[in-house]
């Protein structure tokens, strides 16, 4: 059930729709190995699947010098 308290399309439909979806997406991903794409296991404890984004996007961070926290800019920077 959505936020609002009623069903939605995608939520309304069966298990069949549910699962062929998944595969779908998942194959589409797995498929695009040279993109912007990443499959992150999203199964386990809040704190797994965080280590696993961590894992996945700290490289790019370091590579693209962003900062991998949030920090206000200082003033010499502005």
């Amino acid at each position: 059930m959505s936020v609002r308290g009623t069903t939605d399309r995608i939520e309304a439909e069966n298990t069949q729709f549910k699962a062929r979806t998944h595969t779908a997406f998942t194959d589409l991903a797995h498929a695009e190995t040279t993109g912007p794409h990443t499959v992150i296991d999203g199964s386990g404890t809040i704190e797994q699947v965080h280590e696993r984004v961590l894992a996945a996007i700290t490289p790019l961070l370091a590579q693209r010098s962003l900062p991998r926290e949030n920090t206000a800019p200082t003033k010499e920077a502005l």
